[in-house]
């Protein structure tokens, strides 16, 4: 039974009220058509609980809007929408495409720093989410009393003699949502073992991000990626308004799991209109073990990214060289689930555990 309105209606109350579903909710492709993003497909998807947001399947099934009731969850860089036609992948020039949004993937071999590794260069963060995904099906229907949205494909990242490593990606909701859930299977596909690396890149923006907001999380230790960050471990999780010439922090999280084994985090604006808003995301521990806080607070660049990880984010020669890099072997799989979500109450902080 879907929430819709402020009241519970049931599969049959909808039916006998609507001509058809796209009147309350639903999944609509389409193909951007200005400059950059020009060609790239997309889907615009909405619940019916006014939580909106659009899936890029030009960018590996990555989310670049979401909103709630209008108001924006994300923050946007000056990039806009950019088709994977123009991603450059030597050294920072993942920058010139970099849209932010409310969900950009990094991997599949690489996350954070740009070096050559083995001989072969390797750009910042990887080349999932410039990677155009395939198979993609779009499909809504009733389970039950529960109309489910649900968005697939498959994102591949190989070349001539360089291995396979593919993502195979659901992305779901359902009517009267104000979240989705996303579920991720990793597989090498080839026959040579292959560097993996994974990292869910959410980023914030204002209204969720102000000077009345809190990242709150069960962290039990942080450490800072440089001198810099260190000097504002205790300001972590508060932020001002923009500061001309900010320099970013970035720190490392060692999370505390749940009983069930999983970390929720949430970044909320405690004083919004007389409540609060703000954004939350659950993942499982055991996959996802390391987790990134980036802080930047530029005019323009006002931005807070959360970011569970299975990796630290300096880089694949980084990782190799401390040892923790992790592999897939021919035939291996691994399986993520993130749910990322819209706070509007703090009777949802409650339910989230976030209070």
């Amino acid at each position: 039974m879907a929430r819709l309105f402020g009241q519970d209606v049931s599969r049959e109350q909808i039916l006998r009220n609507i001509g058809r579903m796209d009147q309350i909710c639903g999944a609509k492709r389409v193909e951007l058509a200005d400059g950059p993003e020009r060609g790239l497909p997309a889907t615009l998807v909405h619940t019916g609980s006014g939580f909106d947001f659009t899936v890029l399947e030009g960018r590996g099934l990555d989310i670049s809007m979401a909103s709630f009731h209008g108001i924006p969850l994300c923050w946007r860089s000056a990039t806009g929408d950019v088709h994977p036609a123009y991603y450059e992948h030597a050294g920072l020039g993942f920058l010139r495409s970099f849209y932010g949004g409310m969900l950009l993937t990094c991997g599949l071999t690489n996350v954070g720093n740009p070096c050559e590794d083995d001989g072969e260069p390797i750009g910042q963060h990887g080349r999932y989410n410039a990677t155009p995904a395939q198979r993609v099906n779009v499909r809504e229907a009733w389970e039950g009393e529960d109309y489910v949205i649900r968005i697939s494909g498959r994102i591949v990242e190989t070349g001539c003699m360089k291995g396979c490593i593919t993502c195979e990606r659901e992305i779901m909701t359902r009517l009267g949502a104000s979240e989705f859930e996303i579920t991720d299977t990793v597989t090498n596909e080839g026959f040579i073992t292959m560097p993996h690396m994974m990292l869910y890149h959410v980023n914030a923006g204002w209204p969720v991000v102000s000077p009345t907001s809190r990242l709150i999380a069960p962290t039990a230790k942080i450490d800072p990626y440089d001198d810099h960050s260190a000097r504002f471990v205790d300001r972590h999780d508060r932020f001002d308004a923009p500061i001309d010439g900010f320099t970013q922090n970035n720190f490392q999280h060692t999370m505390t799991p749940d009983a069930t084994g999983h970390v929720t985090v949430a970044l909320v604006n405690e004083d919004f209109g007389g409540g609060v808003f703000g954004v939350w995301m659950r993942y499982r521990f055991a996959e996802l073990p390391h987790f990134n806080q980036w802080k930047m607070l530029q005019p323009g660049n006002y931005v807070v990214g959360i970011e569970p990880a299975n990796c630290v984010c300096r880089g694949r020669c980084a990782e190799r060289e401390l040892g923790t890099l992790q592999y897939l072997e021919p035939g291996q799989s691994v399986t993520y689930n993130v749910k990322i979500g819209v706070v509007d109450s703090r009777e949802r902080m409650t339910e989230l555990g976030v209070a």
